[in-house]
């Protein structure tokens, strides 16, 4: 099933893949959401110095700044021992503004003004300290998805987890694991193979296609007021079964976990190309490299006219093994005929002539496609196209 529209951040995001999922045969294995109304110990973007977390064994000092991934006000502080603690607001420029002080024990007050960070004063050291953050928003989110494949015999397990960050940072991370259990964490499933998408918490524009085998998620983000973001960011993901190349589905199929990044910390102002080109796939859980038959596309190499019919060129994308062998005695030279892991079902890599952009659709051997970049580079040998079905 194809699916494109608009949204706004990851969190809506998210709700348009679980909907469309289950409607095509995925099951909805487990949903799990944490509320913004605390610190929670190594979830999301939450950064501090030292940690305030619940369950933390000591602090380092009577001095502390929690970093929150938004600007949200408190309503109080939680702490099991005898002190006296202040807690101040903390400025873009350092200044920081008195909210509570010589606090002698756990208490609410009315919420403060909002800040992204805060500092906890001590008159000594304490184990366990822990803001109350005055806020409706949801943290973070996972939800775990299921697919039997096409044969409904298989067990293909699709996982994904939104959250909220600082600006211009990951908050997507997409999972691709060998099975599900309801015990584990989301970095924890048997197998996982993580990749991530960097959103925004305003429009996002998502192309969708989602069959029992497969989730397809392509997101554009542009915000011309974003100091980070100069021009439209275009990131392809690709979870799920890879095709046998040239053939059907077979239970040896590979999975692949293809995103924006595999760096959790990147930043998609510095995303210039996704991984399609540089995919991790679950036979090893490392960049197979050289990674298809799509890389270093130019005008010198690869100058083809359209077809007869105005039909552009097109190729499906493959991801084979590099084997070595000692052609002059000296050095090892690379060659490409290892075994082929498999093919993408669904995204093939075009050459596009003058005036076909990203977002445009076109036909492909009498069927509908939409036309999307890859990364930030707007470029007619960097362009793929979604299957319209």
């Amino acid at each position: 099933m194809y699916v494109e529209g608009s949204c706004n951040g990851m969190f809506e995001l998210l709700e348009v893949i679980k909907t469309t999922a289950i409607s095509v045969g995925w099951k909805l294995q487990k949903e799990v959401s944490l509320p913004f109304n605390k610190v929670y110990d190594n979830e999301s973007f939450i950064n501090t110095n030292p940690f305030l977390v619940d369950g933390l064994a000591t602090t380092k000092g009577k001095e502390n700044f929690i970093n929150l991934p938004r600007k949200e006000s408190i309503s109080g502080i939680n702490f099991d021992e005898d002190a006296e603690v202040s807690v101040y607001g903390v400025l873009e420029d350092n200044t920081e503004v008195l909210i509570k002080d010589k606090i002698s024990s756990s208490t609410t007050f009315a919420p403060s003004d909002k800040f992204n960070r805060y500092k906890v004063t001590s008159s000594k050291d304490l184990s366990e300290i822990n803001l109350v953050i005055n806020s409706d928003k949801t943290l973070q989110k996972e939800i775990y998805l299921q697919s039997s494949g096409s044969s409904e015999m298989e067990q293909i397990c699709v996982n994904f987890k939104a959250f909220l960050v600082p600006s211009d940072y990951t908050n997507l991370m997409c999972s691709v694991a060998l099975s599900f259990s309801g015990e584990l964490g989301f970095k924890d499933q048997v197998g996982g193979v993580i990749s991530n998408l960097a959103g925004l918490d305003s429009e996002i524009k998502y192309f969708l296609n989602i069959d029992k085998n497969k989730i397809i998620v392509a997101i554009r983000v542009y915000d011309q007021n974003d100091a980070y973001l100069k021009s439209p960011l275009y990131q392809i993901g690709y979870f799920g079964k890879l095709r046998i190349y040239g053939g059907e589905w077979s239970f040896t199929s590979n999975f692949a976990s293809i995103a924006g990044s595999y760096d959790l910390l990147t930043r998609f102002s510095d995303i210039k190309k996704s991984c399609l080109e540089n995919p991790k796939l679950s036979i090893n859980q490392s960049v197979v490299t050289p990674t298809t038959n799509i890389i270093n596309w130019s005008k010198d190499s690869l100058d083809i006219s359209p077809y007869p019919n105005g039909e552009l060129f097109s190729t499906p994308v493959f991801y084979y093994k590099k084997n070595t062998q000692n052609i002059t005695g000296q050095n090892t030279e690379d060659y490409f005929n290892g075994e082929i892991y498999g093919e993408l079902d669904g995204i093939v890599k075009i050459v596009a002539t003058a005036g076909v952009n990203s977002e445009d659709c076109i036909s492909i051997n009498g069927s509908e496609y939409v036309v999307i970049q890859d990364g930030s580079e707007n470029s007619a040998y960097n362009l793929f196209a979604i299957k319209k079905d």
